[in-house]
């Protein structure tokens, strides 16, 4: 798909970088989802000027606290950030 379709079709205008971020907690590991989540949070708040395009959980362990983490980290940076429960193969393919 086309930047400026892809654009139109996500209803938001890519700055100079843009990070597509989805997120799959490990199901093993001592740490919850939220620590996990919330490290990558963190690390991506040292980005400037890029486009942050998260993607929902599904039914992940902890899915429900990231999704609610996403929101409030879109709530919070609306000019860099937008989330999306499900982009479909083809906008999820183009934006990558």
């Amino acid at each position: 798909m086309p930047k400026k379709e892809l654009e139109k079709s996500l209803d938001l205008k890519f700055n100079k970088t843009a990070v597509l971020i989805t997120f799959h907690p490990v199901t093993l590991e001592n740490s919850t989802a939220e620590e996990q989540f919330n490290a990558l949070l963190q690390a991506i708040d040292e980005i400037k000027d890029c486009t942050l395009i998260f993607t929902k959980a599904n039914s992940d362990k902890g899915g429900r606290i990231i999704n609610q983490m996403i929101d409030d980290y879109v709530n919070k940076n609306k000019l860099k950030a937008v989330g999306f429960a499900s982009l479909g193969q083809l906008r999820y393919l183009s934006t990558l």
